[in-house]
């Protein structure tokens, strides 16, 4: 049979059973105060016993509610926002294929589920305050009819659930308010059509050299979807072969990665994991992986309703998906996945109970010798490492599939409940042009009760056909997916005690970074008075170019600090920052003093009095970090900064930021000072404990001037 022909007719599937889990007219906790509620006024623990309750429709000025809510002292500046809960019970969740939100609003409405927001509803993007107005006003039918929105399935949970809808009116003279809602879950309908997933290998030699198989492979997939009823793809790492490097931190091959994996996008779910070449640094977990989080972190998938979320780094990810009369549940974990990703995947599998769960990684069984046993990470754990401490304990893993041991293997292990494992390497990476377009069609057989493994090349348009290319695993759907009434799942697992951030301007969404470049004497790139904002190289220069000439880089990162806006929780610990600066002209060296005056990205040589002195008045007179020397440097430069900061105090004296300059000759007064250039793409790297659980302090970000840790520059990108 040819794949570019359907499996086999599609039968004719029972009518779906929808669940009503909050019906219409039914009772609700509200808030018509006129003043927003507490933060976590959203979340299933919050305390809503002093609010009010009452059956919808609630609102008023129409006549036909059933509760009517206050609008306040005044009808001519009422109340904008008014505030509705109300918990349910949701059991078997595994069950459920859709998740379905009907709304009446007037005007407009944010809906959340388990505290995350689900939907809009003729509101505006952005923060939503109690005084933002609906976008829109509403009028005549428009205020009796329900709105119809698919809801991801991701943060329905296993028994109790909350929904929260806050209400906003689009003037404050509007004549009336109206809510109700409906909430109805989707079972998967009873089906035994063979459905496909497809797993695509490492492609990280067609992103460097043949981007055409890349493309090949993701078309492929959709002119297939149909008709080989492809449900699901993932991709088991290497996206890439050069990682971070270059200049241009490897923007060709990133960017014909996402535009091969953009054909998917809005067709089919999908996931990518996190391979070794895909470090910012090749293998490196301490590295980070700034381009991977950019193009295949969680904003990707914002607004599907399968992308279930991604750990705190963003290195790994789940997603679910219907087929075959079940939901899979699908978690992705990096390569040699760390305790802490390990951690948050039992986190993922715990609040899904009864889900069948598939694992990807990048690397996990090798050839015919089995799980890998070695790693080249001080943190990270083996395949045998993750069989042990993740995949054998939870009987609703029944396949794990990697990539990176270039070959074809495949193994069925025993859990600790007696219960089968797949496991299953592919890795084309040695064959000839970079793969041939070499990748896995994993079909499922429901009536059948069989799992047929196949390896297809839309390239070369054929299959291989070897024995660990072409195989068939026996899978009893009925009594493998039937796990019992799962127990309540343990709390989650606590946050790490030390996590690391890098922010840079630009970079998955932080904009709060900001530099000056200050000179002192007039040449092509501006004078004393030159407002450089938008230079796009800084110099640092103690007077190479003669008495008077110095020029000075002033560098800080803002908006660090908030339990709300900012990347870091109020009352860490720092305990370590390193500033890393790309020089682009290699000069003598330069020092870094930690600024203690005020400045602005505007500020000029003349408008700072003759620049900034490092007098412990305007800087610190002892540079925090000194790199370089009468050689010069150039490249990529990381240095260790001071940082500050203990349980309860987020941030030290210098606020500032920092002051960059040449470094002064300590190597006799005839050795050559030379200056040097700083590409503006600098980035600031910051580990930190997390504060004590009742920690807590004013919020930077409504008002007051933002704190900020030990300063290092992070200019604009």
């Amino acid at each position: 049979m040819s794949w570019c022909e359907p499996l086999e007719p599609r039968r004719l599937l029972a009518a779906a059973v929808t669940d009503t889990l909050v019906a219409a007219g039914a009772t609700w906790k509200y808030l018509d105060t006129g003043v927003a509620p507490a933060a976590a006024w959203t979340a299933p623990t919050f305390d809503d016993s002093a609010w009010k309750s009452g059956p919808a429709q609630l609102g008023y000025g129409d006549g036909d509610e059933a509760t009517r809510v206050s609008f306040g002292p005044s009808s001519t500046n009422k109340f904008i926002t008014t505030y509705f809960r109300r918990s349910f019970p949701a059991s078997e969740i595994r069950r459920y294929a859709a998740l379905n939100l009907e709304i009446q609003r007037d005007d407009g409405a944010v809906v959340y589920l388990n505290g995350r927001e689900v939907a809009r509803s003729n509101m505006p993007a952005g923060a939503i305050t109690a005084s933002t107005l609906a976008t829109l006003n509403v009028a005549g039918a428009d205020e009796t009819a329900y709105y119809a929105y698919a809801l991801p399935l991701a943060p329905l949970a296993e028994g109790n659930n909350t929904v929260a809808v806050e209400v906003h009116q689009n003037l404050p003279t509007s004549g009336d308010v109206s809510f109700d809602l409906r909430l109805t879950a989707t079972q998967n309908a009873p089906d035994q059509t063979p459905f496909t997933v497809v797993v695509l290998p490492d492609t990280q030699f067609y992103a460097q050299s043949y981007p055409a198989t890349f493309d090949a492979q993701t078309q492929w997939i959709l002119d297939h979807k149909t008709t080989n009823n492809i449900q699901f793809v993932t991709h088991v790492g290497d996206i890439v072969q050069n990682a971070a490097s270059g200049p241009d931190r490897n923007l060709l091959e990133w960017t014909r990665a996402d535009e091969a994996l953009h054909r998917l996008d809005g067709v089919l779910p999908y996931s990518v994991a996190l391979g070794n070449h895909d470090y910012d640094v090749k293998d490196l977990h301490s590295a980070g992986a700034t381009r991977y989080v950019e193009y295949f972190g969680a904003n990707r998938y914002a607004g599907t309703t399968w992308y279930g979320g991604a750990s705190p780094d963003q290195h790994n990810h789940y997603q679910l998906f219907s087929a075959g009369g079940y939901t899979f549940l699908h978690i992705n974990v990096e390569f040699e996945a760390p305790d802490s990703a390990l951690a948050w995947a039992q986190s993922v599998i715990d609040a899904h109970p009864g889900m069948p769960v598939i694992l990807a990684t990048h690397a996990y069984i090798q050839g015919t010798s089995g799980r890998s046993t070695t790693v080249r990470n001080p943190d990270g754990n083996s395949g045998e490492q993750m069989w042990q401490k993740l995949v054998r304990k939870n009987p609703q893993v029944f396949m794990f599939v990697n990539g990176h041991f270039p070959g074809e293997a495949n193994q069925t292990s025993i859990d600790d409940a007696g219960q089968p494992v797949f496991e299953m390497l592919s890795d084309y990476q040695s064959r000839t042009n970079g793969g041939d377009g070499w990748m896995r069609l994993i079909e499922f057989r429901p009536a059948d009760n069989r799992v047929d493994v196949k390896t297809w090349s839309p390239t070369l348009n054929k299959f291989e056909t070897d024995a660990n290319s072409q195989f068939s695993l026996a899978l009893d759907f009925n009594t493998r997916f039937t796990f019992g009434q799962p127990p309540p799942p343990p709390p989650p697992p606590p946050p790490p005690t030390s996590q690391t951030l890098t922010l840079r301007q630009g970079l998955n969404g932080y904009a709060s970074a900001a530099d000056a470049l200050l000179r002192q004497a007039a040449d092509a790139t501006g004078g004393p008075d030159s407002n450089l904002a938008a230079a796009t190289t800084l110099h640092v220069d103690d007077e190479s170019g003669g008495p008077a000439a110095k020029s000075e880089a002033l560098l800080r990162f803002d908006k660090l600090f908030s339990n709300t806006l900012g990347p870091i929780p109020l009352g860490s610990s720092i305990t370590s920052a390193t500033l890393t600066l790309q020089v682009t002209g290699p000069g003598s060296g330069m020092r870094l003093h930690r600024m203690l005056a005020n400045w602005s990205d505007t500020n000029t040589w003349n408008s700072l009095t003759n620049g900034i002195s490092p007098d412990d008045t305007e800087a610190a007179s002892s540079p925090d970090a000194t790199v370089g020397g009468p050689g010069g440097l150039a490249g990529r430069v990381a240095r260790r900064i001071r940082a500050g900061g203990v349980p309860g105090e987020h941030a030290t004296a210098g606020d500032g930021g920092y002051r960059v300059s040449n470094r002064r000759n300590s190597y006799g007064p005839k050795a050559p000072r030379t200056p040097a250039q700083l590409a503006r793409a600098q980035a600031l790297t910051a580990r930190w404990l997390r504060p004590p659980p009742l920690a807590r302090g004013p919020d930077p970000c409504t008002g007051a001037k933002p704190r900020r840790l030990a300063k290092g520059g992070g200019p604009r990108q």
